[in-house]
C-alpha cells in the first residue's frame, strides 16, 4: 500500500505487512533496472532505523532528496508524522576497461596500467597508496579524477588526467593508443581537419594538435616528419601543391608552440598513397590524411 516514487524516478517506496518485517505494516524499496518500468530490485526492508513494533507507510521523499516523511504508529494508538533526514548512497563503482593498441597498426599492445585517484567527488584529495591500482580493469568512482599511467616496453607511455562521469552503466571503455619507440613509425594525426580545398586549420583540429605538441615537449629527443595527403579527386600538382602546404601548416602551429625548426620536416605526398577506394566518399575521406612519420626517437 502507499506507494510512491523518488524524485528521480529510480525508487519505489510501499508499505507491506505481507513479508517478514519489525511489526504491522513496514516499509519497502525497490529500485527501477531499465526504462520498462517493468523490471524492479527485490523489495528491500528500510530497517530499523525507519520501521518498527508499530505500523509505518506513507514514506515520501522531498523534492531535493534531503529528508523523507512518513507515518508510524509507535507507542501510540494513533499516527505521528515523522521526519527523516536522508544520506546520499555513496556511487557505486564501474569497471574501466582500458584497451591499449599500437598507435601505427592498432594491433593490441601489452601494457603496464596503474590508475591512482587523485580527486573524490567533491574534490578533495585523496592520492594515497591505498588508491592505487594495477591491471587493464580498475575499479573506479563516478564523479571521481583519476591519473592513468599506461607503459609498454617499445612504446613511448602516457599519463591521462580522467574525470569520471555520473553514469547509470556498470562499466566503461578507454581506448588508448601507444606510440612506438622507433625511428620510422608512422600514424595518422586523427581529427585534424581544414577549410575545404585549402589549408586553413578548423578550430576542431586543436585539441589534436595540442596532444602532439604536448608529446613533442615531453619528448626533445623526438624529430617528426608531417606528411600530408589528399584523395585523388584533382589534378596531381594541386594534390601535391594542397597536401604540402597542410603539413606545413601544421608545422607552423608546432613551431608557435615552441618545438625547435630543426625537429621539422614536411612533406606533401599529394595523391600518390591513397589507402583507400577514391570512388567512395568514405574512401576519400581516409585518403584525405596527415601522417606523423618518427624520424629520430633518441
Amino acid at each position: 500500500m502507499s506507494p510512491s516514487l523518488s524524485p528521480d524516478g529510480t525508487t519505489l517506496y510501499f508499505a507491506s505487512n505481507g513479508r517478514a518485517g519489525y511489526g504491522g505494516y513496514d516499509i519497502y524499496a525497490s529500485k527501477r533496472l531499465d526504462d520498462t518500468w517493468t523490471k524492479w530490485t527485490d523489495p528491500v526492508n528500510l530497517g530499523p532505523q525507519i520501521n518498527t513494533a508499530g505500523w509505518e507507510a506513507y514514506f515520501s521523499v522531498s523534492p531535493d532528496a534531503t529528508v523523507a516523511l512518513f507515518a508510524s504508529s509507535f507507542q501510540r494508538n494513533n499516527f505521528d508524522l515523522m521526519e527523516v533526514a536522508l544520506t546520499p548512497a555513496p556511487p557505486e563503482a564501474l569497471t574501466l576497461f582500458v584497451h591499449v593498441a599500437d598507435k601505427s597498426d592498432g594491433l593490441p599492445v601489452q601494457a603496464k596500467v596503474v590508475c591512482l585517484q587523485i580527486e573524490d567527488a567533491g574534490g578533495n584529495k585523496v592520492a594515497t597508496e591505498m588508491n592505487r591500482q594495477f591491471g587493464n580493469n580498475p575499479e573506479v568512482l563516478p564523479g571521481s579524477r583519476y591519473m592513468l599511467a599506461v607503459e609498454a616496453d617499445g612504446y613511448f607511455g602516457v599519463v591521462h588526467d580522467l574525470l569520471i562521469a555520473d553514469t547509470a552503466t556498470t562499466s566503461a571503455v578507454l581506448d588508448i593508443m601507444l606510440i612506438p619507440r622507433k625511428a620510422g613509425a608512422t600514424f595518422n594525426l586523427e581529427e585534424v581537419y581544414f577549410k575545404a580545398n585549402t589549408s586553413t586549420l578548423l578550430d576542431s583540429s586543436f585539441t589534436a594538435l595540442t596532444e602532439m605538441e604536448v608529446f613533442l615537449l615531453a619528448h626533445r629527443e623526438v624529430n617528426i616528419e608531417i606528411r600530408g595527403h589528399t584523395n585523388g579527386l584533382c589534378d596531381e600538382s594541386y594534390c601535391l601543391s594542397l597536401s604540402r602546404k597542410r603539413a606545413e601548416a601544421i608545422a607552423a602551429y608546432l613551431l608557435s608552440r615552441g618545438i625547435a625548426p630543426e625537429r621539422l620536416t614536411t612533406n606533401g605526398m599529394g595523391k600518390s598513397a591513397p589507402v583507400a577506394d577514391d570512388s567512395t566518399p568514405e574512401g576519400r575521406q581516409k585518403n584525405q590524411r596527415v601522417e606523423i612519420v618518427l624520424l629520430k626517437v633518441e
